[in-house]
């Protein structure tokens, strides 16, 4: 039993140590430009053992931006999903507080989980998420705005499709300009607090609330 229990806190330990050393790697050289061999040597891990934790470069890739990307997926169904926010709640200010802390919060904790996704990712099988976000994200508001359409008959919830994207593409580049220019602190949060506001005051108009 002592011995399992070692050997499970060697594999961890050594699971970390691959993860810590490819992710400097990858955020200094990007996926194209960085091998499984040079991450073996960087954490002192045999290259046939490194296959043991990772299948291949791509997995060890996503298991690095996995958490950024369950984190922003995770706010996107919290406030379009099947049980996403009322649209009388864009009146609120406390809202908007929760909204801001939410994204705060997201690049704050995951700034490089989230420079890998954004900068980093040509050639693996991520490089291409800026799209999958846009149209999973789009889709879950449309089906938010017909749902809402059922709630509150009177309010205006006949957004055209193409803005609804292009307000998405709009929220993801706000999202990689503020990682890529390195925003953080008193400054993160007063650029979150100025699009929370604008964003939300622009769709209570279109919906008349």
């Amino acid at each position: 039993m002592i011995f399992s229990r070692i050997m499970q806190v060697l594999k961890a330990d050594i699971r970390q140590r691959l993860l810590r050393e490819a992710g400097e790697l990858f955020l200094e050289k990007g996926f194209l430009g960085t091998s499984m061999r040079e991450i073996s040597d960087a954490a002192q891990v045999g290259l046939s053992n490194v296959y043991h934790y990772f299948p291949s470069k791509d997995a060890l890739f996503l298991a690095l931006v996995q958490p950024a990307i369950t984190a922003l997926e995770t706010i996107q169904l919290r406030h379009h999903g099947p049980s996403g926010h009322d649209a009388t709640v864009l009146c609120s200010e406390d809202f908007n507080r929760k909204v801001v802390d939410e994204y705060y919060d997201l690049l704050t904790q995951q700034a490089e989980p989230l420079r890998l996704l954004f900068f980093r990712a040509a050639g693996s099988s991520l490089e291409s998420y800026r799209q999958t976000y846009t149209d999973q994200s789009s889709e879950q508001v449309l089906r938010w705005f017909s749902d809402q359409k059922k709630r509150h008959p009177d309010l205006h919830t006949d957004a055209s499709g193409f803005f609804i994207r292009i307000s998405n593409v709009w929220f993801y580049t706000l999202l990689e300009e503020t990682v890529r220019r390195g925003l953080a602190g008193d400054e993160l949060r007063a650029v979150l607090e100025e699009y929370v506001r604008y964003n939300n005051q622009g769709w209570r108009s279109l919906m008349g609330i």
